[in-house]
């Protein structure tokens, strides 16, 4: 793991003599996302935006300056139709920071604003609450209001969507809902 670490640090021409040392993180109890869900229920950990993942802590490099410019515009303009940035795709491999900007996003919007409404959320988690929210009438209206009340919609592994036509169908509202009210996604 070191290997790729320090290749990913030369190539980025850092100066030579950076000390690696690896830890087991110890779990961060999240703080920027309400603790319960419109419903009152608690908010599972991977609702949260993750207070350790922010820009300072983004390794920025030449390849990927665009990304990090954009999500840094993002989270200060969150909602912006104007600029077209609404919403903001991130594309890329695995390991390449996607997951850390859309964190970034969220702490740095919260930072600013301490009043908006931020929800991270997988794919998987979102199919989950989905398929459970149509055991009644009131859990469906619960699900909606969850995901279409946000200011910013943080939604990750976009690519999980993919051949479940109803959760599809869903998101296409929730998509619809925040862009005609402004909100970011």
């Amino acid at each position: 793991f070191s290997f790729f670490i320090e290749n990913a640090l030369k190539a980025a021409d850092a100066p030579d003599g950076i000390e690696l040392r690896f830890v087991n993180p110890q779990p961060v109890a999240p703080t920027l996302a309400a603790d319960n869900d419109v419903a009152g229920n608690a908010k599972s950990s991977a609702e949260t935006v993750l207070p350790e993942m922010t820009f300072d802590s983004f390794v920025e490099g030449p390849s990927n300056q665009f990304p990090v410019t954009m999500a840094r515009y993002v989270a200060t303009k969150p909602g912006d139709d104007v600029n077209r940035t609404n919403p903001l795709f991130l594309y890329g491999p695995t390991g390449v920071g996607k997951t850390h900007l859309m964190h970034a996003i969220g702490n740095l919007a919260k930072k600013i604003n301490p009043s908006l409404s931020i929800l991270y959320t997988t794919s998987e988690n979102l199919l989950n609450e989905y398929v459970r929210s149509w055991t009644s009438d009131a859990n469906k209206e619960t699900f909606r209001q969850k995901f279409r009340s946000v200011d910013i919609l943080l939604v990750d592994d976009i690519q999980f969507m993919a051949g479940k036509k109803g959760l599809q169908d869903e998101f296409f509202n929730i998509f619809n809902a925040l862009k005609d009210n402004h909100r970011q996604i």
